[in-house]
């Protein structure tokens, strides 16, 4: 196992057997790292230590830091404009190296051209945010939909599914290739699961902490297991529609499409919830929307300012677990290409394999 594999874990799936058959190799307990340590450091280590949206958490660190710093009560506002922006910009630079870079290979696709990709207003450095915005978004409508972006996303959200696989069909774009490849592997893929939100007004955010302060599991075991990913979003599309490995990839796409489109509501910056409160004596709970889905921290300081608990809580920890969503659903999963629709479906922030038929026979 490689040191990063150390630092931040690996996957091992055993595809076709009942749970357990995640397990789960390595410490996977990067956040150790920054206890002891002065909490104004704490957000720059912990966005290097996890470089998988390391913005986003350096963003959601500093946020609990803040909360745990304010009175009992305290609920942070969201994030100013730039922050906001900010997240935007890296979240849908996420979604597009997934649907360009990372997904296409694994079914056997070619990867996108480095000069499409250096075509993207992503990584094309702009000095007003909203030129970069309006740039992208013409970028994403020309080269990916093939249609406006309004468009697309007002068929997207009116039929979903059938809309999807007919456009897909029809459309020679890098995306559209890739997400009718994926369809034949993962839209009889079941993955039940009911969405993880969090807010600071309904309950749920107390009970979040609550566990991780006990150490108590994430998944309760009982009935549908608990899911996040951008077929979540608070401001998204209904998560019940997101029922297969397919449409978990899709949403990947809808997800790009509403980070490029004008501001306005579950679009541009507004689309990624961020929230932030104080849960305790000198401990806050901070939760941000990355392209993964929902990544919390939870920090708690001494009274000279360092970190003395730290713990978070990513994505692959809610979808991954022994008892999630991914587990459940690769009980029925044999084939080597549904196991891998399953993995893009939900996609790990982590190095994962199969188990192979040896290792099967002696778990």
């Amino acid at each position: 196992m490689s040191s990063l594999d150390a630092l931040s874990g690996r996957l091992v799936l055993h595809p076709g057997r009942a749970r357990p058959n995640i397990e789960r190799q390595g410490l996977r307990r990067a956040e150790r790292l920054v206890l002891g340590r002065p909490a104004a450091s704490a957000p720059a280590l912990l966005g290097t230590l996890f470089t998988l949206c390391g913005h986003a958490h350096t963003l959601t660190a500093r946020r609990a830091i803040e909360a745990a710093r304010g009175a009992p009560g305290t609920v942070l506002p969201p994030p100013a404009p730039a922050e906001a922006r900010a997240l935007q910009w890296r979240t849908a630079q996420e979604q597009l190296r997934r649907l360009l870079v990372d997904a296409p290979p694994a079914v056997g696709l070619p990867a996108a051209t480095p000069a499409l990709l250096q075509s993207c207003p992503l990584w094309q450095p702009a000095l007003d945010a909203e030129l970069a915005t309006a740039a992208l978004g013409e970028w994403v409508a020309e080269e990916l939909l093939a249609q406006p972006l309004a468009a697309w996303l007002a068929a997207w959200e009116c039929d979903g599914a059938a809309w999807l696989a007919d456009w897909s069909a029809r459309e020679h774009t890098p995306v559209a290739r890739l997400l009718q490849r994926l369809r034949f592997q993962g839209v009889n893929l079941m993955t039940p699961h009911r969405p993880v939100h969090l807010d600071a007004a309904d309950g749920s955010m107390q009970a979040l902490c609550a566990r991780l302060a006990a150490e108590a599991p994430l998944q309760d075991g009982a009935g549908v297991p608990y899911a996040t990913g951008p077929w979540c979003r608070r401001h998204g599309r209904n998560p019940a529609h997101a029922d297969n490995a397919w449409m978990l990839s899709a949403s990947r796409l809808s997800d790009l499409v509403r980070l490029a489109s004008p501001d306005g509501p579950a679009t541009g910056a507004q689309a990624l919830a961020c929230g932030a409160a104080r849960t305790g004596e000198r401990t806050g709970l901070a939760w941000t929307e990355t392209a993964r889905g929902l990544l919390v921290h939870r920090i708690a300081l001494s009274d000279d300012e360092c970190v003395t608990a730290c713990r978070v809580v990513s994505p692959t920890d809610w979808n991954f677990d022994a008892r999630g969503p991914a587990a459940l659903a690769l009980q029925s999963v044999r084939e080597p290409a549904a196991v891998q629709a399953l993995v893009l479906g939900f996609d790990p922030c982590m190095a994962w394999r199969a188990a192979t038929q040896e290792e099967a026979l002696h778990a």
